[in-house]
């Protein structure tokens, strides 16, 4: 759902796929938070698909990690797609960021109460509900990133939207106007599908990195979910 909490995905021969919760426990919890870049977080484990259930394979089980592995596949388990699992059993985790770890910069996405509908072509996406913003640098209103720290920045996009009408946006860099990034949620059958993409950029002081809409989107998409979300945060200063 986001780069700090939510269903566990991982991404496996082409597609992505969830997680069993069966023995899973902080130690493998804390692998995921590594590869998400929460160096020394404080996981929470969630099962029983508390983050929903996802649609794609179940593709590990009965993990057994040190917590000291850089990727979930590292950790001891049966085998890709060795599993006895229902997606009631999708794991989740909240990776619960210490003081000693990346600092981000802000997390903002759509709800049922905060939506935005009426997508047109070449539209700036602004998220309304803005679940944190070290700084005040995102704008919910402008729906930009302004860079206040220079230095290596991580941006990550998520989109699902609700209906049939898919949609397909970019994060981009505003001043430059060069596209970090694509997510397109097109499943290639007519509907549509979760999608997210992650890009990493150099910024300095005042450029501005926002979510745009391609410039052939069709009318009537609509982002009203938490699964709609736009996040950034500073991985290392200049």
């Amino acid at each position: 759902m986001s780069t700090v909490r939510g269903r566990v995905e991982i991404y496996y021969n082409n597609s992505w796929g969830t997680v069993c919760d069966d023995n899973f426990d902080t130690q493998d919890a804390k692998v995921v938070c590594r590869m998400l870049g929460w160096e020394n977080s404080s996981p929470i484990v969630h099962e029983s698909a508390y983050y929903g259930q996802g649609k794609d394979p179940v593709l590990l089980d009965d993990l057994a990690c040190t917590g000291q592995e850089k990727v979930l596949w590292d950790c001891k388990n049966p085998g890709w797609y060795k599993q006895n699992c229902g997606h009631g059993e999708d794991v989740g985790v909240d990776c619960s960021p210490s003081s000693t770890d990346i600092k981000y910069a802000f997390h903002a996405e759509t709800t049922s109460s905060y939506t935005i509908s009426g997508i047109h072509a070449n539209q700036t996406l602004t998220f309304p509900n803005i679940v944190y913003n070290e700084g005040g640098s995102y704008s919910s209103s402008g729906g930009y990133f302004s860079c206040v720290t220079p230095g290596t920045y991580v941006f990550h996009l998520g989109l699902k939207p609700s209906g049939s009408v898919p949609l397909k946006a970019y994060i981009l860099h505003e001043n430059t106007n060069q596209k970090l990034a694509v997510v397109d949620t097109s499943d290639g059958n007519g509907s549509t599908r979760f999608a997210s993409n992650v890009a990493i950029v150099k910024l300095t002081a005042g450029q501005r990195v926002i979510v745009q809409v391609d410039s052939t989107q069709a009318n009537g998409a609509r982002l009203d979910n938490e699964m709609c979300y736009f996040s950034g945060f500073l991985l290392h200063p200049n």
